[in-house]
């Protein structure tokens, strides 16, 4: 006898619901998902954050600084309009949420009495726009994103933070609001597919993420929360708060943009990974040591000029700008010679192998091998830039 069982077609998501025991905050995530790649973000399977250094736990460059402009810990960048009285020191600070160990903070050290219309200052990090292009912008499959990160701060209110598309001029400003003073507080934003801007898929700048601490009545004025094209009103759309007054903080870590509706936890990374994403951007060779070796063997091409070279310890993204400090050729048995002036060869460089040519006032023997290395001080570094 054949017996044949029916059953009701049922729906899995509903019948979840209607248990008693709640399915957690990660389990309402995974229902919400509306995609497998959504689900996959979500177990935390392949890498999700496309920042790098979100954390603030590598510093080649130093852990403290009292520029306003540039780079500080390793990819952040600040940059700022007109301010003419304020002075802050940026510091890698061990003050951090439970399980972070390092975060960016802003001391303001002289107070910019008042904030002038096109005054600001911001902190943020250029992604590459190769890094970029499962976001598909631009097109009718464009995906959202999701910010998330902790802050802390000496000053309660509305800040502004933004996403900016390069390529096509596009920006999507939106604010967060710290609530209590010198507190960690965790915010997510969800950011809406950017369907109005292309991303080129090369090694230029893709998406700039914008946080901003001071802003003048020029740049706050524009609407947010929707992607648009980029004007002066929308650098710091919505922000209202200020860091600008001398003693007045601001913090920073555990940064991360990805893809998807639900922000996941924070993707930690061992710290030999992070390393090597930030030396893609500037690798830094000495410093703290003295007679440190920072080439290989070169020659004298004359009695002024050594060219040698340096092995980078991964390819960088584009060809290098060289800076360095307290450095000297030497060829093992005579003393060394300070070196005057530095270039990258224009010649036979690649993104893994730098070609310098260094000079010095006199002294060399031409066609004899010479190798660089630190002064007699643990100042002594050779570096290699190639942020966006």
């Amino acid at each position: 006898m054949t017996v044949t069982v029916t059953q009701p077609t049922i729906n899995v998501r509903e019948k979840l619901n209607e248990l008693d025991k709640p399915t957690g905050i990660a389990g309402e995530a995974m229902l919400r998902a509306e995609t497998p790649q959504e689900q996959f973000n979500l177990i935390g399977a392949g890498r999700r954050n496309l920042i790098i250094n979100g954390d603030m736990r590598v510093a080649q460059r130093g852990t403290s600084y009292t520029i306003t402009s540039g780079y500080t810990l390793d990819r952040w960048r600040f940059q700022t309009d007109l301010l003419d009285q304020y002075a802050h020191t940026v510091t890698q600070s061990s003050d951090a949420p439970d399980g972070f160990f390092n975060s960016l903070k802003i001391e303001v050290t002289t107070t910019e009495t008042t904030v002038e219309s096109t005054e600001d200052l911001a902190v943020g990090q250029f992604i590459e726009a190769q890094d970029c292009q499962a976001l598909a912008a631009g097109t009718s499959s464009a995906k959202p994103l999701s910010l998330s990160f902790w802050v802390k701060s000496s000053v309660t209110g509305i800040f502004a933070v933004s996403l900016e598309a390069m390529d096509d001029n596009k920006i999507f400003p939106t604010t967060y609001t710290v609530n209590s003073t010198n507190t960690w507080e965790y915010k997510t934003i969800d950011i809406p597919p950017c369907t109005i801007a292309t991303i080129n898929n090369d090694n230029g700048k893709g998406i700039h993420l914008r946080f901003l601490t001071l802003a003048g009545a020029t740049y706050i004025t524009g609407d947010t929360g929707k992607w648009q094209s980029y004007a002066s009103t929308l650098f710091a759309a919505g922000h209202q708060a200020q860091i600008s007054t001398d003693g007045d903080t601001w913090q920073i870590t555990g940064v991360q943009l990805e893809l998807g509706k639900v922000a996941t936890p924070f993707e930690h990374r061992s710290y030999g990974e992070e390393l090597a994403l930030c030396q893609r951007y500037y690798q830094k060779f000495g410093g703290g040591v003295s007679y440190g070796t920072l080439s290989n063997f070169g020659s004298a091409k004359n009695t002024t000029v050594v060219t040698a070279t340096t092995s980078l310890f991964v390819p960088m993204r584009d060809t290098p700008a060289l800076f360095t400090n307290d450095i000297q050729v030497s060829d093992g048995v005579n003393s060394a010679i300070d070196c005057t002036s530095t270039a990258v060869s224009a010649n036979n460089n690649n993104n893994s192998l730098a070609h310098v040519e260094y000079s010095v006032s006199s002294g060399l023997t031409q066609y004899r091998p010479y190798y660089v290395r630190s002064s007699n001080n643990t100042s002594g570094y050779i570096a290699f830039d190639a942020e966006l």
